[in-house]
């Protein structure tokens, strides 16, 4: 169980905002919900961060049953909705770590 995060967190409200803070900093995490407002979704954002060969892990969540299977199945780590703050917690510093390996 997590004592203690910290984070900092820029937003963006669709896939689009998302090239602007993508030549910034790096990121040690990405966190998505897989309905995003817009054309695309976060299961499009993780695979364009695939397909850019960004190294960074992406979490998606969602409460559709649907979406869940599609982003189970694409490969990317899931939460399932509703989570509390503690268990996202936990899975993005796992995410993190495991990409740290």
């Amino acid at each position: 169980m997590t004592l203690f995060s910290v984070f900092t967190l820029p937003v963006c409200r669709t896939v689009g905002e998302w090239g602007a803070l993508s030549s910034g900093p790096p990121f040690d995490v990405v966190q998505s919900d897989v309905s995003l407002p817009g054309e695309k979704n976060g299961i499009d954002l993780a695979r364009e961060l695939a397909a850019a060969k960004v190294r960074v892990p992406v979490v998606l969540m969602t409460g559709y049953t649907d979406h869940l299977q599609e982003a189970t199945a694409a490969g990317f780590r899931v939460v399932p909705k509703p989570a509390t703050p503690e268990s996202l917690v936990d899975v993005l510093i796992e995410s993190v770590a495991k990409a740290s390996v």
